[in-house]
């Protein structure tokens, strides 16, 4: 005989059922999980690599340990981590520049981008590895044009026109925009004090 609905023996089967459920469902996310980790892991080293690899091209790199008065810059009162930071060397052994990654928050979360830096002190690329903005306002912040707008620069005075600078914002993503110029901002100064 069937258990009667709110009786103890009902709720008793309901409950049971319910575990079984969750536990059936954690099983598989912990297989997926299980299966495609290393391949994650992988890709995000790959999105890394490539970044190097267009921020300073024809460089092998060498990552510096950073001092932990490195770790973060203060760029108009917003703290920009430092994610890690590269010198990156011709084939002769010469310095051709260094490379940063910065995890600077943005709109909707943090935008993991890298800045190449000759060894003239000046920005010579630009490129977002990951990021959680809004797409098709935030996500421009990977476009050439907005990127390019940076290139050049070789003091860590870069903003947005909104803010007295020469870069102009994404549209609908002025936070976005910061966010980047700040970013290139802490890089500049990090990299005046690698390079010298």
């Amino acid at each position: 005989m069937a258990a009667k609905q709110g009786s103890g023996a009902y709720i008793a089967k309901l409950a049971i059922t319910l575990l079984g459920i969750c536990v059936v469902c954690a099983g598989l996310l912990g297989l997926v999980n299980a299966v495609t980790k290393d391949t994650i892991a992988q890709t995000a080293y790959n999105n890394q690599q490539a970044a190097l690899a267009k921020a300073l091209p024809d460089a092998t790199f060498e990552q510096v340990e950073l001092a932990d008065s490195q770790a973060s810059y203060d760029i108009e009162g917003v703290t920009v981590p430092i994610l890690a930071a590269y010198i990156g060397k011709d084939a002769s052994g010469n310095v051709m520049g260094c490379v940063i990654e910065t995890g600077a928050t943005g709109f909707a979360g943090v935008v993991d981008m890298v800045t190449g830096i000759k060894a003239d002190g000046s920005v010579n690329a630009i490129s977002i590895i990951s990021s959680t903005e809004t797409s098709g306002l935030g996500q421009n912040a990977s476009k050439d044009w907005f990127r390019e707008q940076m290139v050049g620069a070789s003091s860590p005075d870069v903003k947005v026109t909104k803010d007295g600078g020469t870069v102009n914002a994404l549209t609908g993503a002025t936070i976005t925009s910061r966010c980047v110029t700040r970013s290139v901002n802490a890089s500049l100064t990090l990299a005046q004090e690698l390079l010298g």
